[in-house]
């Protein structure tokens, strides 16, 4: 059946509108580099056309499932902007409402002190090597900068992953460590350069590439602090803002160097204060995760519904989902 049943009343908005959506429009325009979506392009759109109660029976399904999606997604923008609340809260009460951490506003509460990250580490900062890669084993795993998002390192997907063929001592020399926290060195989007992220999980023999520095914190001694706090606190504007005065231009692309992340003034709360902050956090990016995972699993479940509802492959009996689920 073709659109030109809609003229005849036999086709339900919602219906039409769902099928619509899983056919690929644009397959009916022919000879064209940039198709044009037109009404007669439209008319000649085919799929297969039940009656008018399994039609409302199927948009009625696809419906709930957009909904379920649609509140879902509202849900992981409010659990990212309660992460944002609790972390701008956490800054704003020990340094006042103030854009720099070497500029705070008001005095620092007992137990917090700024430091130089100079200070807080155990060694000097390390960029890391990037020789040639493909994106397919064999070699060293390596990894793309678009690996480093929200505070962490995230080889979990493949198109992040790359393989590079290095001397034995060179992966020795860059070989990641978990606790290691690595700062973009380089990038032309000011809100990615000069973000760190926390090292956890990776391939075994991974190296880091060389548009980052690794950092180790010191975590013994004097002037401790945790890398999950170091990398919560490089990441918020009190921080990032001053890496971005900083950071200077090259061929478009603005980079930092060791210098610069040395003289970084970081606010470090007592040890207890550092995982209070650090548990919300995770708190709040475990329930992220969370629905993400559930908005992934709610949009590859609409997918199958819609091929099998939209194809025929399946059917609804329209009596008996009005008997189980009155419309």
């Amino acid at each position: 059946m073709c659109l030109d049943g809609i003229k005849t009343g036999i086709v339900l908005p919602n219906y039409l509108f769902h099928a619509l959506s899983f056919r690929n429009v644009s397959d009916a325009v022919s000879g064209s580099a940039q198709p044009q979506i037109t009404r007669t392009s439209l008319r000649h759109v085919r799929f297969p056309m039940p009656s008018m109660p399994e039609q409302e029976a199927i948009a009625c399904i696809l419906d709930v499932v957009d909904t379920a999606i649609e509140r879902t997604s509202l849900m992981i923008d409010e659990a990212k902007e309660l992460k944002h609340a609790i972390v701008q809260d956490f800054f704003y009460a020990a340094l006042g409402v103030t854009a720099y951490a070497d500029r705070p506003v008001q005095k620092l509460p007992a137990g917090w002190f700024l430091h130089t990250t100079d200070s807080l580490l155990v060694t000097d900062p390390k960029n890391g090597v990037s020789p040639k890669a493909s994106s397919q084993p064999p070699g060293v795993p390596t990894f793309s900068i678009a690996a480093i998002r929200d505070g962490r390192l995230d080889l979990s997907t493949d198109s992040n992953l790359k393989y590079t063929e290095v001397p034995e001592k060179v992966t020795e020399k860059f070989t990641l460590n978990i606790g290691d926290v690595l700062i973009v060195r380089g990038n032309a989007n000011p809100d990615l350069v000069g973000k760190a992220c926390m090292v956890k999980d990776f391939p075994e023999g991974c190296i880091y590439p060389d548009i980052t520095k690794r950092v180790v914190f010191r975590t013994e001694g004097e002037n401790t602090i945790t890398p999950e706090y170091a990398v919560l606190a490089w990441n918020h504007p009190v921080v990032h803002n001053q890496i971005l005065r900083r950071a200077k231009t090259s061929n478009g692309t603005l980079k930092i160097n060791n210098r610069d992340v040395k003289q970084i003034i970081i606010p470090v709360p007592p040890p207890r204060k550092q995982e209070t902050i650090v548990d919300l956090v995770v708190a709040a990016e475990a329930k992220t995760d969370a629905l993400i995972c559930k908005l992934k699993a709610l949009e590859q479940l609409k997918r199958s519904l819609m091929h099998d509802l939209l194809t025929g492959t399946v059917r609804v009996n329209p009596a008996l989902f009005k008997e189980i689920f009155p419309l």
